[in-house]
C-alpha cells in the first residue's frame, strides 16, 4: 500500500505548506510509523489515519527542519539581505534555532544563567542526597525549576531549514528565554521584512510547539558568545559615559 495517501498529502499540505518536506524522509516516517502502529494504538475508538497523523505531526514537530525539508522551498533567496523590504505572505512553518533577550543587560542575564546553574546544581545535590531511586522525570523538574530571566524584547533566529532569518519581537510573543526549547515550530504569516529583518508579533506568528534537544547546545553556545560581547559594549559605553558599572546589574 502507498504510504502517502491523498488523505495524509492533504494534511501536509494544510499543516506544513512551506518548506516542502524531503519525499525520502517522509516515506521513511510513513513506513516507521505503520511498523509501530499495534503500538501506538491505545485506543480503540481512533482510527489508523488518526493516529498515523499524530504521530507524523509529533515527529515533524521534533525535527529539526535542516534534516526534514528541501532547500530553497521555503523563505525567499534574498529575504536575509539588508535592503530588502517586503512581505512575507506566508504561511511558512520555521524552526526556532536560538533567541536573545535584548532588552536586558547582559549582565543583568548572566548573573541570572550563573544563578540558575547554580540552582539546578544544588537540586541535583539533593535529590542525590535524599531519593535513592531518581528517575529521569525527577531530574527534568530539578532542571526546569530555575530563577527566571527577566523578561521585555526578544531577537529571534528563525530557519526553513537553509536560511537563517532574523526576527524581531515587535509586540510579545508566548516565548520565553530558558524556558521555550529549541527546535519550537512558529508559523509565519503576512510577516513585514524590514532591512531583512523580520517583524513578529501575536497576529502574524503563531507557536505550533516542537522541541529538538540537539538545537539546546548550539543555542547555549551562541548566548554565552552573544552576551560576551554585549557586555563588553555595555561596560565601554558606561565607562565612556562615567556611570557606575553596578548599574547593569539593575
Amino acid at each position: 500500500m502507498e504510504p502517502i495517501t491523498e488523505h495524509i498529502r492533504t494534511y501536509i499540505r494544510d499543516t506544513f505548506p512551506s518548506p516542502m518536506l524531503k519525499m525520502e524522509w517522509l516515506v521513511a516516517t510513513l513506513q516507521e510509523i505503520k511498523s509501530s502502529l499495534e503500538y501506538l494504538i491505545q485506543d480503540d475508538e481512533l482510527s489508523e489515519d488518526h493516529i498515523t497523523l499524530t504521530e507524523l505531526r509529533s515527529r515533524i514537530l521534533n525535527s529539526p527542519f535542516a534534516d526534514t525539508m528541501v532547500p530553497g522551498t521555503g523563505l525567499p533567496r534574498r529575504i536575509t539581505h539588508p535592503m530588502t523590504h517586503t512581505k512575507l505572505e506566508g504561511p511558512i512553518v520555521l524552526d526556532l534555532l536560538h533567541m536573545d533577550e535584548i532588552g536586558v543587560s547582559a549582565f543583568r542575564l548572566e548573573r541570572v544563567r550563573m544563578d540558575r546553574d547554580e540552582a539546578c546544581f544544588l537540586n541535583m545535590l539533593r535529590l542525590a542526597s535524599f531519593c535513592p531511586g531518581i528517575t529521569e522525570e525527577m531530574i527534568l523538574r530539578a532542571s526546569t525549576q530555575l530563577p527566571e530571566y527577566p523578561r521585555k524584547r526578544l531577537k529571534i533566529y528563525l530557519s526553513d531549514g537553509t536560511i537563517e532569518l532574523i526576527a524581531m519581537e515587535y509586540m510579545p510573543l508566548p516565548l520565553k528565554l530558558g524556558i521555550t526549547p529549541m527546535g519550537t515550530k512558529l508559523v509565519l504569516e503576512k510577516v513585514p521584512i524590514i532591512g531583512g529583518v523580520a517583524f513578529l508579533d501575536s497576529d502574524n506568528t503563531k507557536v505550533m510547539g516542537g522541541c529538538t534537544p540537539e538545537l539546546e547546545d548550539e543555542h547555549l553556545k551562541r548566548l554565552r558568545k552573544d552576551w560576551h560581547l554585549r557586555m563588553k559594549e555595555e561596560l565601554q559605553a558606561l565607562t565612556e559615559a562615567e556611570n557606575n558599572p553596578q548599574n547593569l546589574l539593575s
